[in-house]
């Protein structure tokens, strides 16, 4: 499926969820210097590009980033999945952010280029089609306009970059990168994951799209095998509630175990579970690579609020 194909079908990965202002961080140090990037990968599972897709949806890593940065928080983590065998890094908000900034830098380093997995569009092609073409048309006057011209492009995605909502596009950026900076080959596989309507205790997928497209990542790498990683996109699609998180199968298997932490508890015996998966959202609100045991409302009280849809074209 080529990549203009995948945005159309994924237009509300657009924007980040949690939260209606922009952060405003500004980094000092050079956003292609990112220590994760360049770490030594010890747990690497290679499974057949066309290895089955998960059946179950329950089992899901809560990164704890819900600023806008849920997705490059993804791309830290499995990062850190394959380096360490599990995650162990208190939190992951400064590590999303950071891999915010080195997939933006790699985006306008290879602006004029193709990128390694797609040889029918430039890089400033396709990230115009998901950020600029293929949002309404509200939302495209509010941004302001791109321009026809490459270098006019770049301006205008320079300065929306540290706020658009990452998605296919980014994964597709993060899994060239990644590539040529380490000959890692990594596949994503993306599902849309409701509650079951006859069930609050079940999950259901929807496949939604594979980045890079299989045949092009065949040809290109040469390989039958990838490092798969099957996302979880969760939420009312364009609403302040959609979020990304790592599905815990396929290369993910066995690598995402968490820290443990108690629960506070009125009663006199505290609890202890593991800080990440498995667990309904209704359960808990996360804090970083797990759980943060702050109750949340029930399932039936979520199901009583109106989402809203956003109204900013920014998170």
């Amino acid at each position: 499926m080529a990549v203009a194909e995948q945005s159309a079908l994924s237009p509300s990965l657009r924007y980040a969820a949690n939260s209606t202002q922009p952060v405003a961080v500004r980094e000092t140090h050079d956003p292609r210097v990112n220590e994760r990037l360049d770490w030594h990968f010890a747990y690497l599972k290679r499974l057949p590009i066309d290895a089955p897709r998960p059946s179950m949806f329950k089992r899901r890593l809560e990164t704890g980033v819900n600023n806008g940065d849920c997705l490059p928080a993804c791309f830290a983590a499995l990062l850190e999945c394959f380096h360490r065998g599990r995650i162990s890094s208190p939190s992951l908000k400064t590590a999303a952010r950071q891999m915010r900034l080195a997939v933006c830098a790699w985006i306008k380093e290879n602006w004029h280029r193709f990128p390694v997995f797609n040889d029918s569009l430039k890089v400033h092609e396709i990230v115009r089609m998901l950020h600029d073409l293929g949002i309404p048309e509200q939302e495209r006057q509010a941004r302001g306009e791109w321009g026809e011209d490459a270098s006019a492009q770049m301006r205008k995605y320079s300065e929306l970059c540290e706020r658009v909502y990452f998605s296919d596009v980014e994964m597709l950026m993060f899994s060239c990168m990644m590539w040529e900076r380490r000959r890692l080959p990594i596949l994503f596989r993306v599902f849309r994951v409701q509650e079951h309507p006859q069930n609050a205790f079940a999950w259901v997928g929807t496949y939604v799209t594979t980045t890079p497209e299989p045949e092009i990542f065949r040809r290109i790498t040469g390989l039958e095998e990838a490092l798969i990683v099957d996302v979880a996109h969760l939420g009312q699609t364009d609403a302040f509630h959609a979020h990304y998180k790592l599905l815990t199968e396929s290369s993910l298997s066995g690598l995402t175990s968490c820290p443990t932490q108690t629960r506070p508890t009125r009663s006199p015996v505290a609890r202890t579970a593991p800080l990440a998966m498995g667990r309904a959202p209704s359960d808990y609100a996360p804090s970083h690579g797990g759980i943060d045991y702050n109750l949340l409302p029930s399932q039936d009280e979520r199901r009583r609020k109106r989402v809203r849809p956003r109204d900013s074209v920014y998170w």
